[in-house]
């Protein structure tokens, strides 16, 4: 009896079976180090811009500061911490998520308010070189 659980395929299966777990664990091991990286390269842009050593295309402190901040957000939500939550949106409303859709509308809407004409903000905020590094792909 013993002898057939110790068969070959019995161990195989089991070989199997830890070598899926511990894949599973490795992959969510890497997926954790990626999110909590990708959170403290926004971090640090966003201490950087705060002190004012670090300018993103170039901006006044002001737009860089609520620039990096925008990206910390987006990276705490899961995506590139050097793409901002509008360009997300964006990209995800061209796949037809719902969420994309939805949260293009209500920014459209606050940057109609600040700028006073209608504007189709995540269309223009759009980065197609950014989201490589989202935990959370773009459009998902």
């Amino acid at each position: 009896m013993i002898s057939s659980m110790l068969s070959c395929s019995f161990l195989n299966d089991l070989h199997a079976a830890w070598a899926m777990v511990l894949g599973l664990y490795a992959v969510h091991a890497l997926v954790i180090l990626r999110y909590v990286s990708n959170v403290a390269i926004g971090a640090f842009n966003f201490l950087r811009a705060w002190v004012g050593v670090y300018r993103p295309n170039g901006y006044t402190y002001i737009h860089s500061w609520w620039y990096c901040l925008d990206c910390l957000g987006n990276a705490l939500a899961g995506g590139d911490p050097r793409e901002t939550i509008s360009s997300r949106a964006g990209k995800a409303r061209a796949n037809g998520v719902m969420w994309g859709c939805a949260l293009c509308l209500v920014l459209g809407w606050i940057a109609t308010l600040i700028f006073g004409k209608p504007t189709d903000h995540c269309a223009q905020s759009v980065e197609p070189t950014e989201g490589n590094l989202a935990v959370i792909p773009d459009g998902e």
